[in-house]
């Protein structure tokens, strides 16, 4: 079996898989981090000479762009790994009705994912951490997005029938409250000096901390 064409053009096609994602990881970390890094250096850095705000910009895309290589590479490979650890003990071969590089069950991409967030993302950068915190909010919409599709009428009262179609019926429902518990929490936090994440807290006091508002009374 092994020595069978499917056999290394199923092997040929996971491989470039591999490859082809670890390429447009790289390649859209730095169409995505270079003009962000570019804009938030030169705006908020003024601390900084040319040459320093130039070394800071290619070292932060250079960081997004190598760990989105790094994790696409990693979470593909594990993806590989497991589809593969599945043939040899079945004795069959790689495909399964599945895509290269696509999952071939459910937990898998949970195991991949997991293990490329500990290993790649697990080093705090403040590249890292701003990735993290973006993909957690994003993370949590879903999640409440998920849990609301699966919500059905059956066994609800009206009352809550009622308050289900109003929270998850509609964006415009429930997006005024959500922004307005979202801002207000955020401005709280802000005006009591609690710690923020450090590029959050620069765009604020440039808004909200002007010069004459920093100086003292006199």
């Amino acid at each position: 079996m092994n020595g069978s064409p499917k056999y290394w053009n199923d092997l040929f096609q996971e491989v470039r898989e591999i490859l082809n994602a670890s390429i447009a990881g790289g390649t859209y970390g730095v169409k995505v981090r270079l003009p962000h890094a570019f804009v938030m250096t030169f705006l908020f850095r003024r601390d900084f000479g040319f040459s320093q705000k130039l070394r800071t910009i290619l070292k932060m895309t250079a960081t997004h762009s190598s760990n989105l290589a790094a994790f696409a590479f990693t979470y593909k490979t594990i993806l590989f790994l497991l589809k593969f650890s599945r043939r040899t003990r079945q004795c069959r071969m790689f495909s399964s009705g599945k895509m290269p590089g696509i999952p071939e069950r459910p937990f898998d991409s949970l195991v991949a994912g997991a293990f490329g967030g500990y290993f790649i993302w697990g080093k705090y950068s403040s590249v890292n951490y701003q990735i993290v915190l973006y993909l957690l909010s994003r993370t949590i919409v879903s999640g409440v997005q998920v849990l609301a599709s699966r919500f059905s009428d059956e066994g609800l009262t009206a009352c809550g029938q009622g308050a289900r179609k109003w929270l998850f019926g509609r964006k415009t429902n429930a997006y005024p409250l959500f922004a307005s518990l979202v801002w207000g929490f955020i401005m709280y936090l802000y005006e009591s000096n609690a710690p923020l994440h450090p590029s959050l807290k620069k765009s604020m006091d440039e808004i909200y901390r002007s010069r004459k508002s920093d100086a003292p009374a006199t």
